[in-house]
């Protein structure tokens, strides 16, 4: 389990994400690992993002680590893909999004030729920047479900927003008002199930608190984030069950004139001994 936030305003977005990495064992929890890494710059002379939640590891290793090999594909580092480098001066983010579900399903593939029986949880990406002269940010989710990677959709279509992943609970209460858990309580409480949508949309439209605004400042969409976060791994620590949020929350920011940065983020290494070094 995860959270996986987005947030984006107008001047650009903000990425955050936990570092816990939830192994299953059969049906139990097997292992929790704290230091996960679920938020990368997906080329480093470009705007562009990406968080992952769901699947933890893919043919024993970290989604981190496919991630970097997609990397030197799009940077022209890899010899045998050169085809796949990124046009600096023309490249748009929905571009970016389908090769990663095109990528994403060539790794699938070789798992399953190798392992023919293979089931795969569920995961998702969320691919963000700006596009070639964009003045404003898109964000594409690639998402893998039914064993399958589908299309990428925009998930905060139609303007600014948040989009969050993983454990939603908390976030729907603050964001939306209700908990994820509202449709089910309706029915509980003998509602028509064809009125649910209705008396869901009509509860949202008097409890719903809007906190984000178009020209919201970067800084405070950070604040936000950090909030969000922060929030959702002390609601899953005191709340039922293992405690798989949890761990350093990294936060990443992307704006059009300073691109890729980071605000928070966990290193294994010290810094002052690898400057020049680091990824």
């Amino acid at each position: 389990m995860t959270i996986s936030i987005g947030i984006k305003v107008n001047d650009g977005l903000v990425i955050a994400s936990d570092s816990a990495l939830t192994l299953a064992g059969g049906t139990s929890v097997s292992n929790v690992y704290m230091n996960g890494t679920k938020i990368m710059n997906l080329h480093k002379d470009l705007p562009i993002g990406v968080a992952f939640w769901g699947l933890a590891s893919l043919g024993g290793h970290n989604f981190a680590f496919w991630l970097k090999e997609l990397r030197l594909r799009l940077e022209g580092k890899s010899l045998s893909h050169q085809s796949w480098e990124v046009d600096n001066s023309n490249y748009s983010i929905l571009e970016i999004a389908k090769k990663v579900s095109e990528y994403f399903q060539e790794v699938i593939n070789s798992q399953r030729n190798l392992y023919p029986d293979l089931v795969l949880q569920d995961f998702g990406l969320l691919i963000a920047g700006f596009s070639t002269g964009s003045l404003v940010p898109e964000t594409y989710v690639v998402p893998h479900n039914l064993n399958t990677i589908h299309n990428p959709y925009d998930p905060i279509s139609g303007g600014t927003g948040c989009f969050w992943h993983g454990h939603p609970e908390l976030i729907n209460r603050i964001l939306n008002g209700y908990s994820a858990n509202l449709a089910q309580a309706l029915i509980n409480l003998k509602v028509d199930p064809a009125d649910v949508a209705a008396y869901t949309h009509a509860i949202a439209a008097q409890t719903q608190v809007p906190l984000i605004q178009p020209d919201m400042p970067i800084q405070d969409a950070i604040d936000l984030a950090t909030f969000l976060a922060d929030a959702t791994v002390n609601f899953t620590k005191f709340a039922p069950g293992a405690n798989v949020v949890d761990g350093p929350i990294d936060i990443a920011t992307i704006t059009r004139h300073e691109g890729f940065k980071w605000v928070r983020r966990k290193l294994y290494y010290p810094l002052e001994l690898n400057r020049g070094h680091h990824e």
